[in-house]
């Protein structure tokens, strides 16, 4: 009589439930995960109270300005990267990057409010979130779980019994593989659908994020369950596949992500942020090309101006020069630090390519790199906010120069009426679309079902015989 095949899935289930070990495990994951959501949304709606306060404040004091649009452009105004209840999922690089941009005149900034200072942190795990539970704590725990899936039956000596009443190596292997994935969805998916709802009522316009991050997910610990069958169906006992298991976690997980890590920084180094300042002064003072020098560009403007409004001196012109050359500058600043930070930026490209690249080594650096991007927190959307941030604020201060040469005064200095300050709009940030993202981390999707499938191979060579 054979033996019913799926009755092993069954078996294992119960058998994974009576174990005190699994079971308080599992508790600490569940209470990790509960508490960690809890945290999520609590900081969520803390940072989305405080930034609506800012952003209401600041609007109430530029509206309420009247005086001269170049002092109004010293004021300036500060613009908040928009935080969602998925960047608290992950926060990724946020905490390293910053979220508020500092709008002046004269002055590119970059994004301020750091919440973390540089350490090694960022090359291993990141802070605590919901995330870290997901991509390291729960691969850890089910590479102790599956470390006895086979070698636990040849122990027992259930499996040549198995095998006797006609079942194939690769179909206990497979069953084992179902098992263990079963469990881990009973332990998920509950988590998961909550979040969906939080993500749902809090903005549904990143449902289709929070989809495509779930998927990767699921195939993320398809893989992990994958490679600790096949430790466990090479082991001799399950005390062996254990070692061998925590020694690919400590691989994986610890040693792998920061060696990468390190590799894309030394082939692509980065500048310093004292050469990249001293590189605009310089490129101010002396020009771009090292003969267009302050002075030389002053003079040629002026002349400019007199030739175009056909008039002998300054005291002539039918608006206000010091608007006009004011804004001749800042598109010249504005020039320079475009090229100085389009060379920054061609690094840090350069750096993430590498490590989308070599996520085919790693799932963990994979699905860390997926997560990342579907919260909004990675390098790709922060320099699309700063970039969309810096549009802004050029805009802004040209509005401002504009409005201050547009009325010439003989005395004193030119007043704009608070009518002219509530014209100019707030700052509205463009979310790139579900596929722009899904570009951005196109490579690591691809290594993870390339991991699925070659695993999934070499399960099925390693179970070919008996």
């Amino acid at each position: 009589m054979r033996i019913n095949r799926y009755i092993i899935i069954e078996k294992d289930l119960k058998s994974l439930c009576r174990d005190h070990t699994v079971a308080l495990s599992l508790m600490i994951i569940w209470l990790l995960l509960i508490c960690s959501a809890i945290m999520t949304y609590t900081s969520w709606d803390k940072e989305r109270i405080g930034e609506l306060k800012a952003k209401t404040n600041f609007r109430e004091q530029w509206e309420s300005l009247h005086g001269n649009p170049h002092d109004a452009a010293h004021f300036g105004t500060y613009l908040f990267k928009p935080v969602n209840v998925l960047s608290f999922f992950d926060q990724g690089l946020n905490d390293y990057f910053g979220s508020t941009y500092r709008v002046e005149a004269h002055k590119q900034n970059e994004l301020e409010h750091i919440k973390v200072a540089d350490s090694d942190t960022v090359l291993r795990f990141g802070p605590l979130s919901f995330a870290l539970i997901l991509q390291v704590l729960v691969p850890l725990l089910l590479f102790y779980i599956t470390s006895s899936s086979i070698t636990g039956e040849k122990e027992s000596g259930t499996w040549k019994m198995l095998l006797a009443q006609g079942m194939k190596p690769i179909t206990i292997a497979w069953q084992k593989v179902w098992s263990n994935y079963i469990l881990t969805l009973i332990i998920l998916l509950p988590l998961c659908l909550a979040f969906a709802v939080m993500v749902g009522l809090t903005d549904n316009m990143l449902l289709t994020r929070f989809l495509l991050l779930t998927a990767c997910y699921l195939l993320y610990y398809f893989i992990i369950i994958l490679v600790g069958v096949i430790v466990s169906a090479r082991s001799n006992n399950s005390s062996n596949a254990l070692v061998v298991l925590f020694m690919i976690w400590l691989l994986l997980f610890v040693v792998l992500p920061p060696v990468l890590t390190t590799m894309a920084d030394k082939q692509n180094p980065l500048m310093s942020r004292a050469t990249f300042k001293n590189n605009i002064e310089q490129g101010f003072l002396k020009g771009l090309n090292g003969h267009d020098p302050y002075f030389e560009r002053g003079e040629r403007n002026i002349k400019v101006l007199l030739l175009k409004y056909h008039v002998d001196s300054l005291s002539m012109l039918p608006v206000d020069a010091a608007g006009i050359t004011m804004q001749m500058n800042e598109d010249y600043q504005n020039k320079v630090f475009e090229y100085y930070y389009g060379q920054v930026r061609q690094t840090l490209n350069r750096q993430q390519d590498f490590l989308n690249k070599t996520s085919v080594l790693d799932p963990f650096l994979a699905i860390k790199r997926i997560s990342m991007t579907a919260c909004g927190t990675d390098f790709y959307q922060h320099d699309n906010f700063y970039a969309q941030a810096r549009l802004y604020r050029n805009e802004l201060i040209r509005k401002l120069n504009m409005e201050l040469a547009a009325h010439p005064v003989k005395t004193g200095s030119y007043r704009a009426s608070s009518v002219f300050f509530k014209s100019i709009p707030d700052f509205e940030y463009l979310v790139p679309d579900a596929e722009r993202v899904i570009s951005w981390q196109l490579l690591p999707i691809i290594s993870l079902l390339i991991w699925v499938f070659f695993s999934a191979a070499l399960l099925h060579i390693i179970t070919k015989k008996p």
